[in-house]
This record gives structure tokens, C-alpha cells and sequence, in this order.
């Protein structure tokens, strides 16, 4: 189902103010409408854990009208890239989007002055304790997700939405590149750093989060599959390793 008028509006307003080719534009907005589809948060306050360089804060805002995203990003100094927070504080600077607050902190050491209405984690949360083994095999790595967990808990108010997107250690292709086939959809990916979304989805439910969904999200390349197929558990399997995973504060 394609956007409404208003929302491809917005989404063309933001690539020009990000000025981004189309070509480049592409990639972000089939992504953001993969992950974002049901997450209401018009009017509401977000915290994005590693927001990059800001670019789907911004798309929080200014598409989808969130009324505060704290962005949470470490310095250099802290564990973070050398240019992303430079990078993000010059964005966010040009397109003047006080919306948008950059925060130069770990998730770990970040104390929020008040709960928010939603927590995103895209392609950030394997990074909050990074392990090569499955969780149940590295004890040291599963407590410390337990303790993110209910950090993640206890900074959404009841209600609360948590939105996890990540991939998935167990893709068809971390299997067939070992006989020599070419990765076509997961290029340069290190599937030992990631978790199978139902060990995201335990840690959840044991730190207090229920109504829980997991869905695949459809890759770009097939983005003409009806969305009950490309979403598929299977069909991520099969080429991106991509999920979305959704629960709420109990």
C-alpha cells in the first residue's frame, strides 16, 4: 500500500532537505516505510538508540510528526564512529529541525529526564554488547542484555512502544556462501554479530513487554510482492535477513 498524499509530501521535503538524489533517497524511504508501518508517534516523544547520523530521526519528525527525538549517538570518545555525531550535528544544524536533539552518550550511561512514548533501535542493539556467540552459549553477554532490557524498560512510559530492527544470525545466505555461492542480498555482513529475533523477543518479554510481533521486511528489490508475502519470516530468510521486531510496556 503506498503512502498517502501528505506523507510522500513529507518524504520528498525531507530528501530535498537532506539533499539527496533520488537514486540515494530510494534505500531510506523504502526502508523507513518498511520498519515504521504501525508506529504511531505523532505528537509524541522518541528516543532513537544509535541514530547515526540522524537521518531516520529526522524522518521521526518531519514525516511521521513526532513531537521530540532525542538521538542517541556516542562520541568519538566514547565508543562511536570518528564523524558520525559531527556529521549528525551539521545535519541537524542545516536543516534546523529543533525537534531533533543529538545526545553524545551510550545507551548504557544515558539517563533521560523523563520517559519517552517510544524507543527505536535500528541496527544498534547487538552493538550495546557485542558477542559472535549465540546469547544462551555467552552468560556474561545475555546479563548484560538483560540489564539493557530493562533499561529499555524503564525509560517508556506504560504503553510504552519498543521497535527493534536488526538482522538475523540465521539467513539462507551465511549457509551458501560457505560452498561458494555470492551473497546477493547480504553483502559484507558479519552474521555472528547478530541474534535470532526470538532471543530479542525473550529478553523482552522477561523484562516486562508483551504484545509482542515480529514480521521480515521486504527487500527493496521485491518491493512489488503484496506485503503479507515480501514480509514473510521465510522470505527474509531467504534474502535479507531483516525483521522488525514490535512490543509494548506492560
Amino acid at each position: 500500500m503506498r503512502p498517502d498524499p501528505e506523507t510522500r509530501r513529507r518524504e520528498e521535503a525531507l530528501r530535498r532537505a537532506l539533499d539527496l538524489t533520488p537514486d540515494r533517497w530510494a534505500p531510506v524511504r523504502h526502508r523507513a516505510r518498511e520498519v515504521f508501518d504501525g508506529l504511531d508517534v505523532r505528537g509524541r516523544r522518541v528516543l532513537d538508540v544509535g541514530a547515526g547520523i540522524g537521518t531516520y530521526a529526522l524522518y521521526l519528525t518531519r514525516v511521521l510528526g513526532a513531537r521530540e527525538v532525542v538521538a542517541l549517538e556516542p562520541s568519538a570518545g566514547v565508543g562511536g564512529h570518528d564523524d558520525i555525531t559531527d556529521r549528525m550535528r551539521r545535519r541537524l544544524a542545516a536543516i534546523d529541525d529543533h525537534r531533533v536533539t543529538l545526545v553524545e552518550q551510550t545507551f548504557q550511561r544515558y539517563t533521560p529526564d523523563a520517559p519517552f512514548d517510544a524507543v527505536v533501535l535500528l541496527n544498534s542493539i547487538n552493538h550495546l554488547h557485542e558477542t559472535r556467540a549465540a546469547l544462551p552459549d555467552d552468560p556474561a553477554a545475555t546479563a548484560a542484555f538483560r540489564a539493557v532490557f530493562a533499561r529499555l524498560r524503564d525509560g517508556l512510559l506504560p504503553g510504552g512502544a519498543l521497535l527493534i530492527n536488526e538482522l538475523d544470525r540465521r539467513c539462507l545466505e551465511r549457509y551458501t556462501s560457505r560452498v561458494g555461492l555470492p551473497r546477493l542480498f547480504t553483502r559484507g555482513i558479519a552474521y555472528d554479530l547478530h541474534q535470532a529475533p526470538g532471543t530479542w523477543a525473550d529478553l523482552a518479554r522477561e523484562a516486562g513487554f508483551g504484545d509482542m510481533h515480529i514480521r521480515g521486511v521486504t527487500p527493496r528489490r521485491l518491493a512489488r510482492l503484496p506485503r503479507a508475502i515480501g514480509r514473510h519470516r521465510l522470505i527474509a530468510f531467504a534474502t535479507n535477513a531483516m525483521f522488525v521486531l514490535r512490543a509494548t510496556r506492560r
